[in-house]
C-alpha cells in the first residue's frame, strides 16, 4: 500500500497495509493525535485504499484514487460542521441515515469525522447506534486529538 503524502509511522502504515491486503479492514478506525500531525491525511488515504481497485491500494493514481484525494468521491463523506462549535446531532443523523443506502460508485461507503473529540452527548449517541450495528460495507474512520476525549 503507498502512503505517499503521509511520512513516518512506518508500524502503522504496515498494520493497516496489512489489515486491507487480508481482507480484514475493521468498520471503525480511531485515529489519535494533536492538531496537524496529519490525521485528515491519512484518513483520507485510507478512504481510497477503501475504494481503491488496484493490487496496491491506493495507488493514487486512478479516477478512484483521484476523486478521494480532491473530496469529490461520492461515496467517501467527510462531517464536519463548521458553524457550531460541536458536531451537531443532526449531522451524525444525517450519516446513520445515509449509511443504509447502496454506494453510488464504490463498493463500500466510508465516513471520515474529523473531530470526533468534538462530538457533544447527542452526538456520540447517535454514532453509537451505527457503531454497534454498522450496515454491511460501511467504514468510520474517527479522527481525535486524544484517545480519552472521545
Amino acid at each position: 500500500m503507498e502512503f505517499a503524502g503521509f511520512l513516518g509511522n512506518s508500524d502503522l502504515k504496515q498494520r493497516i497495509s496489512a489489515s486491507f491486503q487480508t481482507g480484514r479492514s475493521s468498520h471503525c478506525y480511531l485515529i489519535c493525535g494533536p492538531e496537524g500531525s496529519g490525521k485528515r491525511t491519512l484518513a483520507a488515504l485510507m478512504a481510497a485504499a477503501m475504494q481503491c481497485e488496484e493490487a496496491n491500494a491506493p495507488c493514487g493514481r486512478c479516477n478512484i484514487c483521484r476523486k478521494v484525494q480532491a473530496g469529490i468521491h461520492p461515496d467517501v463523506i467527510v462531517a464536519e460542521d463548521p458553524e457550531h462549535k460541536n458536531l451537531s446531532v443532526d449531522v451524525v443523523r444525517g450519516i446513520r441515515s445515509d449509511a443504509w443506502i447502496v454506494p453510488n460508485e464504490g463498493s463500500r461507503k466510508v465516513y471520515i469525522i474529523p473531530r470526533g473529540q468534538d462530538l457533544a452527548v447527542p452526538g456520540q449517541n447517535a454514532l453509537l447506534k451505527i457503531l454497534e450495528e454498522p450496515p454491511k460495507n460501511v467504514h468510520i474512520i474517527l479522527g481525535a486529538t486524544s484517545e480519552f476525549s472521545i
